[in-house]
């Protein structure tokens, strides 16, 4: 198919020629095509040159559809893909293959771009230093909005990380070692002040914590009545002090007004006891012991008086019968 008629054959015949070597090298190399899953050998199709005598048309319409095949070849290779290291950095980096038309390049290498910058993103989660992780790879290729997305989440996962690896929100020693140390240098003023007033909150808590702990037990000291210490202790501050003692204080009088209330409850229900027996048998009297009376030694006395008015009262009457 690359040339010239032989002066042998009519034109009627190379040209029948011609059409049974055109369809038998369109046959063959389609049937190639459709047996290719390897994509560096999609592109060594379409680096075999166009026979001088192969229809333009025909010609154009083949390597279509071996670029389109070749793409498909390398889009299952990139969903393949788990990490950085399957990935072909230099298909980033470099330009094209040359066999390559830009319409159908832009389409992986855009699909490329993604997936890369994908598993950098995979590779940050899991990273122990995000920062020094992102500046060791190369992402120079990648448009500016993924670059600046990248180095803002690398950015946050150290911080992130910062935290959870010095263990500054759980371990007081930790925060108190992170408030005293060299600030990193990689960290921007406010996210470090930031940082350090967090720290700085955990430390105080843990002392108020500590702090009402304490309290708590001399609460309970002065619940069960007992004496608080003689002097306050470092812990507390004057005015709890102060606040501490007046409670004592307070429940103690309260403590013996329920006591008074309750010897003045009884002495009452005593004393009412008896004046309800007194009504109709005066010689109650006679027997309320003097340890056991309660009443005023003047009211006792009267009662007794009355007592005994009311014995004279009845034995006039007894006699008048």
């Amino acid at each position: 198919m690359s040339h010239d008629k032989p002066d042998y054959l009519s034109k009627e015949n190379w040209h029948k020629l011609l059409d049974k070597a055109i369809e038998a090298f369109s046959d063959a190399m389609l049937s190639l095509l459709g047996r290719i899953g390897y994509s560096p050998t999609a592109l060594q199709l379409l680096s075999v040159k166009k026979p001088e005598n192969f229809p333009e048309a025909r010609w154009n319409d083949m390597r279509k559809q071996i670029q389109e095949k070749y793409i498909a070849l390398k889009k299952l290779e990139i969903a393949k893909y788990d990490s950085l290291s399957n990935i072909n950095i230099n298909e980033l980096k470099n330009d094209k293959p040359q066999e390559i038309e830009s319409n159908y390049w832009l389409g992986y290498y855009s699909l490329l771009q993604k997936e890369y910058s994908y598993q950098v993103n995979r590779e940050l989660e899991f990273a122990d230093n995000p920062m020094e992780l992102l500046m060791n790879l190369d992402i120079s290729f990648l448009d500016h909005d993924v670059r600046v997305s990248l180095e803002r989440r690398a950015y946050s996962n150290e911080i992130r990380k910062l935290s959870y690896r010095n263990n500054i929100l759980n371990d007081i020693d930790e925060a108190q070692r992170f408030i005293c140390g060299d600030k990193p240098k990689w960290i921007r003023d406010d996210d470090y002040r930031k940082l350090v007033t967090m720290a700085q909150k955990i430390v105080e808590l843990d002392k108020l914590i500590k702090k009402n702990r304490n309290i708590f037990e001399m609460l309970e000291k002065i619940i069960e009545n007992k004496s608080l210490p003689n002097e306050k202790p470092e812990f507390l501050g004057d005015k709890d002090w102060i606040s501490l003692q007046k409670v004592l204080t307070e429940i103690r009088t309260a403590l013996y007004n329920k006591q008074q209330v309750s010897e003045l409850k009884g002495k009452i229900e005593r004393q009412l006891e008896i004046i309800n027996t007194f009504i109709n048998d005066p010689s109650v009297l006679d027997r309320v012991e003097e340890y056991n009376n309660v009443f005023a030694p003047g009211n006792f006395e009267n009662l007794k008086k009355l007592a005994l008015m009311k014995k004279a009262k009845q034995d006039s009457l007894n006699l008048a019968r």
